[in-house]
């Protein structure tokens, strides 16, 4: 379960707030930087310690899929609209709240065409009940912290687990 904190943006006040990440508490400060025309995060621990400054990237909002199948060891996931990458890239993406929970994930996933991506699956799932979303996002602490994911997206930032 994501933990949401609502941004509002300033240009002369920074936004704070206090995400939980691998464990531990720390203090987030968002300001805006004149010279670079864009949003830093700042994170520190709680005695003040500077841990990283990132440039605030946000993270597009996750697309509708129209179906998933399983065939032979491979996913189709269609989406509803064009994705918009390039066919035949490899992708990161997050595949969330199909069902059954066996086509759900983070994975690689080939672009096959403009809305199809294709990935590796040994164990079939079986037919899909329920037909989630495949979500592309900005980890801004990937790198920083092991088990912890801070996202940028629809305004806020979100931070899980």
């Amino acid at each position: 379960m994501a933990t949401l904190f609502p941004f509002t943006q300033s240009q002369t006040t920074n936004f704070t707030f206090q995400p939980v990440l691998d464990g531990n508490v720390y203090q987030a400060s968002v300001n805006w930087n004149v010279a670079g025309q864009r949003n830093y995060l700042m994170l520190s621990a709680l005695d003040g310690t500077p841990v990283v400054t990132l440039p605030v990237i946000e993270s597009p909002v996750a697309l509708p899929l129209a179906s998933i199948t399983w065939v032979n060891g491979r996913v189709s996931a269609v989406t509803q609209q064009p994705h918009g990458y390039k066919i035949g890239l490899t992708v990161a993406i997050t595949i969330e709240n199909c069902q059954p929970d066996g086509y759900n994930g983070a994975v690689l996933a080939y672009v096959r065409d403009p809305s199809t991506l294709v990935y590796p699956l040994v164990q079939n799932p079986g037919a899909a009940t329920l037909v989630g979303v495949a979500d592309w996002f900005v980890n801004l602490v990937k790198g920083y912290f092991v088990t912890s994911v801070l996202v940028f997206r629809n305004g806020q930032f979100e931070v899980s687990p």
